[in-house]
């Protein structure tokens, strides 16, 4: 498998999404910084960001009842029952778990909280319903 060789197309310290360019294709996927941010990676297996190509609907009409400012700013900032909160809200069903699966082929990785399983599992909410 061919690794994730990107040009960040847009970046800034506060930003929430990073739109990411594959180096040999005209795919672009658009991955949230803190899913990048937790994986503590340099590249990544094209595969495993598969779920983020080509959202571009998540700045026009974000769904689940989340705003825009809320997709920009993001969910680390907010405490684990705040984040327990919008995972019931948005029918994440699974149980919070420090050891995280990024995606069905990847391994398990270790997290330093559950409050960043519950980060992660938002995201991958929020980009599985666009």
């Amino acid at each position: 498998m061919g690794m994730l060789c990107a040009a960040i197309l847009y970046s800034r310290p506060d930003a929430a999404v990073l739109r990411v360019k594959r180096s040999h294709s005209a795919a672009i996927k658009i991955v949230p910084t803190e899913v990048v941010f937790y994986r503590n990676r340099k590249t990544n297996p094209t595969w495993s960001l598969s779920d983020y190509e080509e959202k571009w609907e998540i700045f026009a009409e974000p769904p689940l009842g989340f705003t825009l400012a809320e997709i920009r700013k993001g969910f680390r900032h907010l405490a684990e029952p705040e984040l327990a909160a919008i995972a019931q809200r948005i029918s994440i069903t699974g149980t919070p778990d420090r050891s995280y699966k990024f995606s069905a082929r990847s391994q398990a990785a270790e997290l330093p909280s559950v409050k960043d399983w519950y980060v992660l599992e938002i995201w991958r909410t929020i980009f599985a319903a666009l």
